[in-house]
Order: structure tokens, then C-alpha cells, then sequence
């Protein structure tokens, strides 16, 4: 007996309901009116570097309270883009930093020679800079910062004691009951590196006793006032995106600045989430349209050809925009990449092959997101006992988790590597941008379907033991090779200490070995369900 056909809107229609949908949310939490511009100027050193600059438009302030924001070196100057604009929008000017630069003097990632030396003086030297600017009130400067930005900020604060105060997210340090000025303490609770009770003793520490979190202790005026801030909806790689830890460091430099007290939500993270899942939405309505059009067409390799071609040409087009906007442009030009990568691969894929291949994605996803979620609710558990209200927050913890981390991961870290330059006045793609895309123009479906390919070819199982292929050999041996540079470019750059190689140890005990175990048994738990249904 036949089941009854359902009828389901197309999988194209939903897509783009949903990119408008999206589209509309994020229109109705707008950016506040800012003016963005990269300055190129030299440390104390006399190292040149990068930094990016928002200025609030209109000024709120004839004498503009100030923030210097300090990433971890190996992230863009986006990371901390939701916690600018929301400093922003209170009449701040904000600074953060192009660890990168665009030239080999510049790049502070590659240095390997007195490298934090020269990261405290970039700091130092956009400390300067803010001050320097005419809107800009000398006296309520502050800095904050992220994991070893967080590092960064104390010891810039401590180097410096007319800093008026300081955040560090996700970072503690060695400080005292009065040095640095004015200092909060801020974690995710789901911290893989900085757990809350480590974050815990170096804010009693700063206080000189035990103290109550979420509350100022000791006198702003003089100084001595600490405070520990804890977001239960954060982990150490989405603490630069979440809207508590947003507020607690945008409240804190209220209170620094003696501006009223915070009393409006934090939006530019759901902003910033609707964004990309519109981007999303609007590339799988685009490759769907184009499956359920061209899949059956015996001319449809000439149709692809057009279609990732006028892709080519409208990513061509982009490089020319001058505006505001240059970070839209990168996500446009983004998705078009995307689009012509997967085009040709998702329409001339055989229907089985095509169901096979869905099924799976959303298999490993759903796993794999299950896997690390449940390895950081079991990791926090005795926090729960402690605040039974952090509770409350974990079905909002699950669903931010997997798209904050999906945003930075997707729009904000492929940045550099897909543009040489982007900044309100250009917007460059690499070279190999265009190769790819001109490469999907002429042969449609030409990477991705070798890659499928050499992964078909793969020989059977079987219960004699056979020698590793050269190419497994050869990416172990590249996969060594990069390891080593990294660890040895770290052992350089003094970021890797015994201090650090002990935490990296319990985060690989705590965070990495768990979820193995609870993806494996998810992945039996799926493989059977899945039979079932099949049966």
C-alpha cells in the first residue's frame, strides 16, 4: 500500500521565506549610525600596525568616553565587532585591532621575536591614538579585552595606571586589590579554558576577600572597584558575541565612564545571527531552485556554466563598491563563492546520491552539535547545584552556541583568508577566489566531485591489513609538519609556557576526549533509529 503523497511547499520557497523573514528581523534591530575607518600607525617600537576605528555619528558626547578592544592575535578584527557597536551606540568611540596588517611588518601572527613586547606597545599605541582624537576625553579611556586580549588589557592597565578601567573576558591574571584601575572580571559559564571557579579566585584575589558575584565591590572614584560578571549562555569561543557578556563589560564601562546606568538590551548579536542566517537561507534557496530546475535538463552543464559565470562576474563587480557597507560586500561575495562551489556538485548529483548525501550532513551536524553541548553541560554541572538559575538559560545556551559559533566560524574568520584587503575604500578577494569560481565555470562540479570521487574509490574492507595510502601518508605528514610550525611558532612568541600547556591539557581531558565517546555512542543511537525507520 502506497502512503499518501504529502504536499510540502518546495525546499526553495521555505529557504527564501525564511532569508526574508531574516532579512526583516535584522532591519528592525538596525546598526547604530557609526563611521568605521582603518588607521595605519606605529607602536612604541616603532612597528607599524593596523587598527580600526568607530566613530558614533552623530557625536553624543562634545568629549566622547573611549575603548580600546583587544582580541586574541589570531582572530579578525570582526571577532569583537558586536561589543564595538554596542559601545557604540552609548557614544563611544572604539579601537580594535588588524593583527594581520596588509604587509609582512605588520602581521604580528608571523612575529616570532619579542612578539608580546610588541603587542603590549600596539596597545599602548591605540591607547595614544584614542586619546589624541579631538571627541575623545582623555581621562576615560579603558580597555578590554579576550582570552590573551584579556591578558593584554590588565597588563596595558597595569603598564599604564590613567587607563580608567578594565574588562577581561574569559581571562584571568595576576593582579591586586588596587592595581589595575577599576577591573571586571567577566567568563562565559561554559569557559572550556577559564572555568568559573578559576575566575573565581583571582576576582577574591583582586578584592583581597571573598565577594558577591554580578555586583561592584570597593570605590570606583579611587580605583580599587572589581566586579566578576558571569554569561550563562557563553563558552571561551563565543564569549565576543554574547549579549550578557556584552552587558556586563558595556554596563561596567558605564559605571567607569559615570554615565547613567545601562538600561537597554543588547542587540547586536541577534542582529549579527539573523544576518547570516539570511546569507544562509538565500544560498539554499539559490542552490535548490537550481536542482529542481536543471536537474532533469539534458542541457543543463550549459545553464550551470551561466549561472556560476554571472556568480563570477557579480564577485568581480563587488570588488569595485566603495562604501559603509564593505563588510555586506565580503558576505555577498561569500555566498557567491559558496554558490559556485556547490552548484554544479548539487545539480548534476544522482537523486540517491543526492538523499544519501543530505541525510548524512544533517546526521554528523545534529551529532555532533549534541555531542558538544552534552560535554559542556556534564563539564558544569556542579555550577548548577551552586545557581540553580543558570538552568533557566540552557535551552537559550543551546541554540546560541551553535550559531554564534556558526557566524564567527563561516563569515568572520574566512575573511582574510579570502581578501588581501577589505575596508570601507576596497575590497580585494585573493586571486584563488576568482580560479575556483572560473574553474566551477568551465568544468561544473569539478572539485567537489573529485573529492567525491577519490572518496568512492576508496577499497573495500577487508580483514587482511593493508599499508596506509601515499596520500594518507603524505597528509599525516603535512598535517605534522603544520603542527609543529604552530607549536613552535607559539614556544616563539612565548604564548606557549608550562602555564598554558597545562590548561591546554585539561581542556583536551575535559572537552575533547568526552564528546569522542558521547559522539560515538549518539552515532551507533542515529545508525540504529535510522534502520528502523527504514524498516
Amino acid at each position: 500500500m502506497k502512503r499518501a503523497r504529502r504536499l510540502a511547499p518546495p525546499v526553495w520557497a521555505v529557504a527564501a521565506s525564511l532569508c526574508a523573514l531574516f532579512v526583516v528581523l535584522a532591519l528592525v534591530l538596525p546598526e547604530p549610525p557609526h563611521r568605521i575607518e582603518y588607521r595605519r600607525i606605529e607602536n612604541g617600537l616603532k612597528m607599524p600596525l593596523w587598527i580600526v576605528v568607530y566613530h558614533p555619528q552623530p557625536a553624543r558626547f562634545a568629549k566622547a568616553p573611549a575603548a580600546v578592544i583587544c582580541q586574541p592575535i589570531n582572530d579578525p578584527p570582526e571577532y569583537g565587532r558586536m561589543l564595538e557597536l554596542e559601545l557604540v551606540r552609548d557614544g563611544f568611540v572604539a579601537a580594535t585591532f588588524d593583527w594581520r596588517g596588509r604587509a609582512s611588518t605588520e602581521n604580528r601572527q608571523l612575529l616570532h621575536t619579542n612578539t608580546q613586547a610588541a603587542i603590549r606597545s600596539d596597545v599602548a599605541a591605540a591607547v595614544k591614538y584614542l586619546r589624541a582624537l579631538p571627541e575623545v576625553d582623555p581621562k576615560r579611556v579603558m580597555v578590554a579585552g579576550h582570552s590573551v586580549g584579556g591578558t593584554l588589557a590588565v597588563d596595558a592597565a597595569l603598564a599604564d595606571p590613567t587607563i580608567s578601567g578594565v574588562a577581561s573576558i574569559g581571562m584571568e591574571g595576576d593582579v591586586s586589590p588596587d592595581q589595575p584601575r577599576n577591573l571586571d572580571w567577566v567568563v562565559g559559564l561554559y569557559d572550556e579554558f577559564r572555568d568559573l571557579g578559576r575566575m573565581r579566585k583571582s576576582f577574591y584575589t583582586s578584592v583581597g576577600h571573598e565577594a558577591p558575584e554580578a555586583k561592584t565591590v570597593g570605590d570606583l572614584a579611587k580605583g580599587t572597584a572589581r566586579r566578576l560578571d558571569v554569561s550563562p549562555t557563553a563558552d571561551h569561543f563565543t564569549e565576543m558575541q554574547d549579549h550578557s557578556i556584552h552587558r556586563a563589560v558595556v554596563g561596567w564601562f558605564h559605571q567607569v565612564a559615570g554615565l547613567p546606568p545601562l538600561d537597554r538590551k543588547m542587540t547586536m548579536e541577534a542582529r549579527g545571527l539573523f544576518v547570516m542566517l539570511a546569507w544562509i537561507s538565500a544560498l539554499v534557496a539559490a542552490l535548490a531552485a537550481l536542482r529542481r530546475k536543471l536537474y532533469a535538463r539534458p542541457d543543463r552543464i550549459r545553464w550551470l556554466r551561466g549561472f556560476v559565470t554571472l556568480a563570477l562576474a557579480a564577485a568581480i563587480a563587488l570588488r569595485f563598491a566603495r562604501a559603509q557597507q564593505f563588510l555586506e560586500v565580503t558576505d555577498a561575495v561569500l555566498v557567491l563563492f559558496l554558490f559556485a562551489l556547490l552548484a554544479g556538485f548539487v545539480t548534476t548529483l544522482e537523486r540517491e546520491d543526492f538523499d544519501r548525501t543530505r541525510r548524512i550532513i544533517i546526521r554528523v551536524g545534529l551529532v555532533l552539535w549534541a555531542s558538544l553541548f552534552l560535554t559542556l553541560v556534564i563539564n558544569n554541572l556542579p555550577y548548577y547545584w551552586q545557581e540553580p538559575k543558570f538552568l533557566l538559560s540552557l535551552p537559550e545556551f543551546a541554540a546560541r552556541h551553535v550559531l554564534d559559533l556558526a557566524d564567527a566560524y563561516l563569515f568572520d574568520y574566512p575573511r582574510p583568508l579570502l581578501f588581501s584587503v577589505y575596508d570601507p575604500h576596497t575590497v580585494a578577494p585573493h586571486l584563488w577566489v576568482y580560479v575556483v569560481m572560473a574553474v566551477e565555470a568551465l568544468f561544473p562540479a569539478a572539485i567537489l566531485g573529485l573529492a567525491a570521487r577519490l572518496v568512492r574509490a576508496r577499497p573495500q574492507r577487508s580483514t587482511e591489513k593493508k599499508p596506509l595510502p601515499a596520500a594518507s601518508l603524505i597528509v599525516l605528514a603535512l598535517l605534522g609538519i603544520f603542527l609543529g610550525v604552530v607549536v613552535w611558532l607559539r614556544l616563539e612568541q612565548g604564548f606557549l609556557t608550562s602555564e598554558s600547556a597545562h590548561a591546554a591539557a585539561r581542556y583536551l581531558l575535559r572537552f575533547t576526549v568526552l564528546p569522542f565517546f558521547i559522539f560515538a555512542a549518539f552515532w551507533r543511537a542515529t545508525r540504529r533509529w535510522g534502520v528502523k525507520r527504514e524498516a
